[in-house]
């Protein structure tokens, strides 16, 4: 309940509460999951290391990049909406979690007939979460997150043309 009333308050009242509130509960919603997923999917789940995230200076905010990755430029040019995650399961997993309401780019590559392995899903879409990928969620292939859908098809678009799709599974379009 504490998660639920302090976000209602931070949504609607301007300067409410401080980083160090903000932080603690950040916390607590993280030792929440790991609890949920013990009792609901895997008892024998072992919650990593919490890792209090680090304040960014906005006038000096540096995009993690590689330089080899063909999505480097995309997520350069969206201001802060795009996070893009290769080989990092628990920073994207971490994205999932604070950003249930965004959506995610598995971004496969390829050439254009590996066009229905590079879908958009709804962050909460259960394709996502599937057990068999643990582990391996960044490695096969890289996401492209963001919260802004628009936003996200115009820079997948620029990067794939017409060669995606949207999953059939959550977003029905």
């Amino acid at each position: 309940m504490i998660i639920r009333v302090t976000g209602i308050k931070a949504v609607h009242e301007p300067n409410y509460g401080s980083i160090n509130e903000a932080k603690r509960i950040l916390k607590l919603a993280f030792f929440l999951e790991g609890w949920l997923k013990q009792i609901y999917d895997d008892w024998n789940y072992e919650l990593p290391e919490f890792k209090e995230p680090k304040m960014v200076d906005e006038t000096k905010k540096q995009k993690k990049t590689t330089d080899s990755h063909p999505i480097s430029n995309i997520t350069n040019s969206l201001s802060g909406l795009t996070m893009t995650f290769s080989n990092n399961d628990s920073e994207y997993e971490r994205w999932l979690i604070t950003h249930n309401q965004g959506f995610v780019f598995n971004y496969f590559g390829g050439g254009q007939g590996s066009r229905e392995m590079n879908k958009v899903h709804s962050a909460s879409c259960r394709i996502l979460y599937r057990k068999q990928d643990e582990g391996k969620r960044t490695t096969t292939f890289s996401k492209i997150c963001s919260t802004n859908l628009s936003e996200l098809e115009k820079h997948i678009t620029n990067l794939r043309g017409n060669s995606w799709v949207y999953c059939k599974s959550c977003l029905n379009k």
